[in-house]
């Protein structure tokens, strides 16, 4: 018998139905003939009562800490035992609260996600990615211009940096535009990857992008000035901007597919001709009830 979680592995049989021999030793050294002593029912009498008993079994002692009705019911009705003690607790362990899984510092290798999967699983997968999220926000980014908020030298106070969040994937990437006579080459200053807020604890949301506001990249400290337009609208609607965008990009492609379904059908110019009005509703309908299924099952 097994416990939940007892860490031992579990086997059908441990000892096959056969006599038990008193002396083992013995009945191991007369291999081939028959012991003479074997255990019977009375000898697991102990004080009157079976449990408690304890049982030398090839080598191994074991305790009878309880038993079922049918024994109680044999013993009860044979030698009269009517006291049956139950010293389970005598064997149970105590319950240990499992330790708790303590995630280690990345690796340094890929970014922190990948990292993760390797205490996941022995061999490392590849994060899964919201594919539906990157088809929809492929190519939008908030753009914000800032400025290093504690600068650390003179020639740092003027320096200017754009700040992407790229919407598809959460990540975000720093460049610095050059300028002229001002000694600092500029370019690329962080590669674009996921960052943490060290704030909240999780990972850079569109939202901590408000203009004025300090965030913490790395070890650098950014004082956001401005934006481009589109940062503005998406920001101030808190993403209405962008999903109205997206819902007459997606309203404009349908009705293109439902015009070329249309005439791939049959129903050309000749055929509309002599019921036009028919056909309008038609593909008014048809156009209407493509838009509820996609966003009855792409948004809810």
């Amino acid at each position: 018998m097994h416990l939940p979680n007892d860490g031992r592995d579990s086997f059908p049989k441990m000892l096959r139905r056969q006599k038990l021999p008193f002396d083992d030793r013995e009945a191991l050294k007369d291999i081939g003939s028959s012991p003479g002593n074997f255990y019977t029912d009375k000898d697991f009498l102990v004080q009157g009562t079976p449990v408690g008993a304890r049982v030398r079994v090839f080598g191994r002692d074991f305790l009878i800490y309880d038993c079922d009705d049918f024994t109680k019911q044999h013993y009860q009705k044979k030698y009269g035992v009517s006291y049956f003690p139950n010293l389970t607790d005598r064997i149970r362990t105590p319950a240990v609260e499992p330790p708790r899984r303590e995630i280690p510092p990345p690796t340094g290798f890929g970014t922190d996600a990948d990292s993760l999967q390797s205490i996941y699983n022995l061999i490392p997968k590849a994060p899964k990615r919201d594919e539906g999220k990157l088809m929809d926000l492929q190519g939008k980014a908030l753009r914000i211009l800032g400025k290093f908020e504690d600068p650390a030298a003179q020639e740092d106070m003027d320096r200017k940096f754009v700040i992407t969040f790229y919407l598809s994937d959460d990540t975000v990437s720093i460049f610095e535009p050059p300028q002229q006579n001002s000694g600092i080459i500029g370019g690329k200053f962080l590669e674009r990857s996921q960052m943490l807020n060290p704030d909240s604890g999780e990972n850079f949301l569109p939202f901590d992008f408000k203009l004025g506001a300090v965030v913490q990249l790395n070890k650098y400290r950014f004082r956001l000035l401005d934006c481009d337009e589109f940062t503005r609208k998406y920001i101030e609607s808190k993403g209405e901007y962008l999903r109205s965008q997206l819902y007459k990009v997606r309203l404009k492609s349908l009705c293109i597919h439902t015009r070329t379904r249309t005439r791939r059908d049959g129903h050309g110019p000749t055929v509309r001709s002599q019921s036009r009005s028919r056909h309008h509703i038609l593909s008014c309908r048809c156009a209407l009830s493509n838009v509820l299924c996609f966003f009855v099952h792409r948004y809810r």
